[in-house]
């Protein structure tokens, strides 16, 4: 069961998130090494953002502004929107 997420990701929030199984099953006595893979998907942290332009000198909040947001490195594709 995984009890720390690498750097920069989530842990499933759930123990089913959390657990995954492998199956290694005998091959015989004259093998040395039984391998098999599993693969494993962590899910990105998500971030909500709000932003309010003030003016300067009254600090009245500026109606109409518009913002952009921008990823510091490029981000690997993913099946949804990351922002």
């Amino acid at each position: 069961m995984e009890q720390k997420a690498p750097a920069d990701l989530t842990i499933g929030k759930t123990e089913a998130d959390r657990t995954q199984f492998v199956t290694l099953s005998y091959a015989g006595q004259t093998v040395e090494l039984v391998q098999e893979e599993a693969a494993y998907v962590n899910a990105r942290p998500g971030v909500k953002v709000q932003a309010v332009k003030q003016s300067e000198n009254d600090k009245v909040t500026l109606e109409g502004a518009i913002f952009g947001l921008y990823a510091g490195k490029t981000l690997p594709m993913q099946p949804e929107p990351l922002l």
